[in-house]
């Protein structure tokens, strides 16, 4: 037992650890200046949270909305609009933030947004979130647009768009028009490590009392040992 809580006690240490890496990123990388996507290959765990800007066009026909996604206490989507490159054979995801899911999920919030208005877009390049479990396709069979969809399915995306999609998601930047909700703080930096640290702490406190116990157990029965033996 005593072995648990003090791995316990270091596991948190190292939640926390890792916590403090996310954050010092996030800020850097946040506060870097803005890289022009073209051709090059992303390496998105290099290029996550990196600021870049794009060149092309949203589809504004062919819209996901990504599913189960909480804001505040608040159920809802995630908007996430594929922007068409200029050299017309690519696209990259864009999420334009959460909107509120509505009190009838048979009606859809209006994410309207005009297609072919060539610009230059702003975002912060991440992972596509990845579901614990997969269950059926992605959107369940839909054929309508906007689409819920349960995850990310790159392969039946890349059919329903007629393009290539490219393997990251782009954080539409707050500044940029056409948004929703964008607060894009990594989830994890949410619970500071000041937190795990707080857990580390009680989880060293219980082991500290479990050798005390067993240690007075211990000088307790060798005294009633050695006064059996008189």
């Amino acid at each position: 037992m005593l072995a648990v809580l003090v791995s316990l006690g270091f596991w948190q240490l190292d939640r926390a650890d890792q916590k403090r890496r996310l954050s010092e990123d996030y800020a850097e990388r946040a506060r870097s200046a803005v890289v022009t996507l073209g051709d090059q290959t992303v390496d998105v765990e290099a290029w996550r949270f990196r600021r870049v800007r794009v060149a092309g066009a949203f589809d504004g026909a062919h819209q996901y909305l990504l599913d189960n996604q909480v804001h505040k206490g608040v159920a809802g989507y995630h908007v996430v609009t594929p922007f068409r490159l200029e050299d017309g054979s690519r696209v990259v995801l864009v999420d334009r933030g959460w909107v509120p899911q509505g009190t009838d999920r048979s009606q859809l919030p209006s994410i309207g947004l005009a297609s072919s208005t060539h610009r230059l877009l702003d975002a912060m390049v991440t992972y596509f979130p990845q579901p614990g479990l997969r269950i059926g396709s992605a959107d369940g069979g839909a054929t309508g647009w906007p689409r819920v969809i349960e995850y990310f399915d790159l392969a039946a995306m890349e059919q329903q768009l007629g393009a290539d999609v490219l393997p990251f998601l782009l954080l539409l930047d707050p500044d940029e028009a056409d948004g929703f909700v964008r607060e894009w703080a990594p989830a994890a930096t949410r619970i500071g490590p000041g937190r795990h640290e707080a857990y580390a702490a009680q989880w060293f406190a219980l082991a500290f009392a479990l050798l005390t116990l067993y240690l007075i157990a211990r000088a307790r029965s060798r005294n009633e040992d050695r006064h059996g033996s008189d």
